[in-house]
């Protein structure tokens, strides 16, 4: 209904009629929305933007309630000595808000908020500089898909790198991607946050973020676990490689602050929060706003996070056995049993560490995977496993290439052989090499799906017998040694998988 309904109304504004749009856009939404309840079943962040024309019904008392607020209170608040008090909280509103613009470049933590906090702006001082900086990064949100412009939560500009060079890597074909290598190289070296937030950044209720990654750029400021262990690993695999071939390797002392990034975000339980450590209360979230995300008010630890954390920690080690090597170690000690501890009863996670003959575990995650393979040999599931917490297949049980990649890699990770799966299921790219967009792969906050693009067969086959050989590979590319011919790169893989 939120997306339905403000699509409709944006399309009016634009100009299409009653009956305008592709295939009738217009009137299909229409009948949608009032086949569904209507547009006042949008939920509260709907609300506010249609609140314009108050077009949705106030039963009675909401109207008692409102009306005292505009002819008491408000009056009542204004009147000194209240209205210095009102002044100081909005003046405190405002510093949190240009604190967090200028910290994030106006690009805030994501388009919900960038929108908010442009809109604050404006009312503050329309002609002001902070409204016109804000409107200058607009942009940035914006993208043209096959079936035209869409706004972004967040540019994923790291996220897909740090991916796309793994995949390459693990390929083989080194000398060949030298200089697409170097340049991501040199963009994630850029990318790395050098600095914390600008002056007391704990009284604005911020974390530390030196050496972090974010989601985005260094621009976007916000540091990421995961997105700093991605970061990480693929500094740490390119300092392999020659400097003539993919570029100066990051200094250790860059390095150093990703790992107390990292650190820092562990909880007492084990598990790896994503943007800063958890603590408050879960009462706390009694406090939601938003009728459509749970579990967004207080941090929590991840699966994701924890899993990706750990393995840079892991390829960390074999490069650098001398630093902070105890705290590193209860790390990891700390996170396996975190994610042995969160496994469902179906299953459905994978602990780290350890093999399909000596941990149950990892036999009851090949299990779950080998039990939802489809007929096809593929894997899909649906984005509504994340609001349910429980397996969901894709409608039609139809199978999702990204979500077969996962699957195979974690069944090629446990180190067990029943890999009972149609090879040319990871064949389902077009000619030049790209595949189509299909279903969302993953959720954020576990109600809002998205769709990451970057795992491919190079990545699925080429990386699993990289990763079961661990960083030999690279090290003989180090050395100067060439790579197999494509063909027979191309075979082994295969035969691998087989």
């Amino acid at each position: 209904m939120f997306g339905t309904t403000l699509s409709y109304i944006c399309m009016r504004i634009l100009g299409e009629g009653p009956d305008g749009g592709q295939d009738n856009a217009c009137a299909r939404a229409r009948k949608w929305i009032l086949d569904h309840g209507g547009a006042t079943y949008i939920p509260s962040w709907g609300k506010i933007w249609l609140s314009e024309d108050l077009y949705y019904p106030h039963p009675l008392i909401q109207d008692l309630l409102w009306d005292s607020l505009y002819i008491f209170a408000e009056p009542f608040l204004n009147c000194w000595p209240l209205n210095k008090l009102r002044d100081k909280a909005l003046q405190v509103t405002m510093k949190h808000i240009h604190y967090e613009d200028e910290n994030s470049q106006y690009l805030d933590i994501g388009c919900v908020e960038k929108v908010l906090c442009m809109l604050a702006c404006w009312v503050d001082d329309p002609d002001g500089d902070y409204f016109k900086k804000h409107l200058a990064r607009i942009p940035d949100y914006l993208w043209i898909a096959e079936d035209g412009m869409k706004m972004l939560s967040i540019g994923s500009q790291l996220w897909d790198t740090a991916f796309a060079i793994q995949a390459l890597l693990a390929s083989g074909l080194t000398y060949e991607m030298g200089p697409v290598l170097a340049r991501g190289h040199d963009f994630i070296k850029k990318s790395q946050v050098k600095d914390n937030p600008f002056g007391d950044f704990r009284s604005m209720y911020r974390h530390i973020s030196k050496g972090s990654w974010t989601f985005a750029d260094r621009d976007h400021g916000w540091q990421v676990s995961d997105c700093t262990a991605e970061g990480l690993k693929c500094c740490l695999l390119l300092s392999l490689l020659p400097p003539e071939i993919v570029g100066e390797k990051m200094e250790p002392e860059r390095l150093y602050d990703a790992i107390n990034i990292i650190l820092n975000l562990q909880s007492k339980n084990g598990g790896v929060t994503g943007w800063e450590p958890a603590g408050s209360k879960n009462w706390l979230e009694l406090f939601n706003p938003t009728e459509v995300s749970a579990d967004i008010i207080i941090e929590y630890e991840g699966v994701e996070c924890t899993s990706a954390t750990l393995q840079a920690l892991v390829l960390f080690k074999k490069f650098y056995l001398e630093h902070r090597t105890k705290e590193i170690d209860d790390f990891m000690s700390n996170a396996t049993k975190y994610l042995e501890s969160i496994q469902l009863p179906d299953g459905g996670l994978a602990a780290a560490g350890k093999t399909y003959d000596n941990c149950v575990a990892i036999r009851k995650a090949v299990e779950f995977l080998l039990e939802n393979q489809l007929e096809d040999g593929g894997w899909g599931e649906s984005y509504l496993s994340c609001p349910k917490k429980e397996y969901v297949p894709l409608e039609g049980n139809t199978s999702n290439l990204v979500q077969t990649a996962w699957a195979l890699m974690g069944l090629i990770y446990s180190e067990q052989g029943l890999l009972n799966f149609l090879v040319h299921k990871l064949y389902t790219h077009a000619k030049n090499g790209t595949r189509h967009q299909a279903e969302a792969k993953g959720a954020v906050d576990a109600e809002k799906a998205r769709s990451f693009e970057v795992v491919t067969f190079g990545d699925v086959a080429a990386r699993s017998r990289w990763h079961i050989r661990g960083v030999d590979w690279l090290e003989r590319e180090s050395r100067g040694i060439k790579p197999f011919c494509r063909k027979r790169q191309r075979r082994m893989c295969i035969d691998k998988i087989h």
